[in-house]
Parts: C-alpha cells; sequence; structure tokens
C-alpha cells in the first residue's frame, strides 16, 4: 500500500514535470549564451525531461504490475510520430554529415539525439495523461502562448525590454518575441491558434468565450507580424478545410458544391487582412528576391 502511494506521488511529480516543460521551453532564454533562445531552451528542455523520466522509472518500479494502455502507442497520431522519427534516422545515417545529423550543430543541438528526447517526451505523456490532465495541459499551452504572442505585439509597437540591446537586424520589421525567431514564433502561434478556437466553442460561460476570443486575436495579429508564410499559407489551408467540414455536417450540403464559394470567400478575406494589418510586409516576403528564396537556392 505504502509503495502504491509513493508510486502515485512519482507518477504525480512525472507529469507535472512534463507540463513545466511546456510552460517554461517556450518562454526561456539566456542572454550570456551566445545564441540565447535555441541552445538554452534545449538544455532546459532535457534537464526536466530527464528527471520526469526518473520519477517515472520510479512509479513503475513502485507499481511492477501497472498497467500501461499500448493501444495510445499504436494509434494513428502515435504511429505517424514514429514513423517521421524512423525517416529522420534513415536521412541521418545516409547524410553526408554524419556526426552533425547526429548531434546537431553546436549552437542548436537539434540532431537526431535531440529527436529522442522528443520521442521520449512524447511517450512520457502517453503514459501519464488522462482526460482532465490534456484539457489543463491545453489550457497551459494557450496561456503560454498567449504571454508569448502578446510580447510579440509590443515589440512590433517597439515597446522591447528584454531584447533591446540584442543584434535583430536580420528581422527588420518583424518579430520573434521570446522564440528568437519570427518563423518559430509563427509555427508555434499557427498550432495554438487552433486550440484557442476550439475552447471558444468548447466554453458555456460568456467571460470565457471572450477570454479566449480575445487571446485568438492576439494570436492572429503576432502571427501577422511576424510575416512567417508557411504557419499564414497552414493556417489559411486549415481555416479553408475547417470551414468545409463544419458545413458539410451542419448543412449536410455536397462537397463539391462548397468548394467555389468557400475558396473565394477565404481569398477575399485573406486580401482584406492583409491589407488592413499587414500593408505589404507580409506580401513582399512573396516576392522572388534573394532575401526571401535564400532557403530555397542553398
Amino acid at each position: 500500500m505504502i509503495n502504491k502511494l509513493k508510486g502515485q506521488y512519482c507518477l504525480e511529480i512525472s507529469a507535472g514535470l512534463l507540463i513545466v516543460i511546456l510552460l517554461l521551453v517556450p518562454m526561456f532564454f539566456w542572454p550570456p549564451f551566445s545564441q540565447a533562445f535555441d541552445l538554452p531552451k534545449t538544455l532546459l528542455f532535457r534537464a526536466f525531461l530527464l528527471l520526469s523520466m526518473m520519477f517515472l522509472a520510479a512509479y513503475i518500479i513502485y507499481n511492477r504490475n501497472v498497467g500501461i494502455d499500448l493501444k495510445r502507442f499504436y494509434s494513428f497520431p502515435a504511429v505517424l510520430i514514429f514513423i517521421l522519427f524512423f525517416v529522420l534516422l534513415i536521412a541521418a545515417i545516409f547524410s553526408q554529415g554524419l556526426i552533425q545529423s547526429i548531434w546537431g550543430t553546436q549552437d542548436r543541438m537539434q540532431g537526431v539525439i535531440q529527436w529522442l528526447y522528443y520521442i521520449l517526451f512524447f511517450c512520457g505523456l502517453l503514459i501519464v495523461l488522462d482526460g482532465k490532465l490534456i484539457k489543463n495541459i491545453l489550457l497551459i499551452i494557450v496561456c503560454t502562448a498567449g504571454v508569448i504572442a502578446l510580447y510579440a505585439i509590443f515589440q512590433k509597437l517597439k515597446f522591447d525590454p528584454l531584447f533591446a540591446d540584442f543584434d535583430n537586424d536580420f528581422f527588420v520589421g518583424r518579430v520573434f518575441s521570446t522564440l528568437g525567431n519570427p518563423d518559430f514564433l509563427g509555427q508555434f502561434l499557427a498550432l495554438c491558434l487552433p486550440i484557442s478556437v476550439g475552447f471558444i466553442f468548447e466554453s458555456k460561460e460568456r467571460i470565457k468565450k471572450m477570454f479566449f476570443s480575445l487571446i485568438s486575436i492576439v494570436f492572429l495579429l503576432a502571427l501577422f507580424f511576424s510575416q512567417s508564410r508557411a504557419p499564414f499559407f497552414g493556417l489559411l489551408v486549415s481555416s479553408f478545410l475547417l470551414i468545409i467540414y463544419v458545413l458539410k455536417i451542419k448543412f449536410r450540403a455536397n462537397l463539391r458544391s462548397l468548394f467555389k464559394p468557400v475558396l473565394f470567400g477565404l481569398i477575399i478575406f485573406s486580401i482584406i487582412v492583409s491589407g488592413l494589418f499587414l500593408k505589404t510586409d507580409l506580401l513582399d516576403r512573396f516576392e522572388p528576391v534573394p532575401e526571401n528564396t535564400r532557403s530555397i537556392i542553398s
């Protein structure tokens, strides 16, 4: 009985550390490092993850007959993630820079080893998560992203006390907040925005609906101000598919009859939003100049 109680404490601590990762890592940076964003986040992520896995291992030891729901590990999303890791592993093995592919660069450490940590983090979540904890984690992600997005808007308004001394000439006119890169910021917010929108429809209280609506608007503004192209396209396409799905479910309409009006509406919406909020900043990012196509050329 005592061992089971100790094991339960270990499980709760392990889950808490995983939640702390989601809360702290996106906002963490360390100015004394030459790379104040990527490397400190990586080291913090690894430290908290290893500590969490120690408590998870203690939980399994105290509860030797613990039942782990293996169905989660071969669910469709899990299988996709494992396949992605396998593809990355094969690519690393056959790459010309094998050592760098495994370890990553010195300033980022985002090689195959770091992906092992990501897989370990994902497996830890599969073990400790339950329905109530999932909702709390999503809420933490939205609130954390809200703070990051709000600071990005402050950056756009020329209020940047945290990074005023940083050399950010490379990102002139773009915001990066605590993620250190406008593209990383855009990708992060593009993933968080559907969660906040989901909370709008899921919440029954008007105050909560207004709160998550406000956060969603903050996400959109910060995403636009990041001038990140891929998240903008991803959000547009996903919104298009969502509208089709909702209309088809709600009105039982024919899918082909919905295609043209929805597409036309989204095009008009994107033009209006680009004109009102972005002026020409984001549109300029699509011009075929060397600055915008260096990733393709390289």
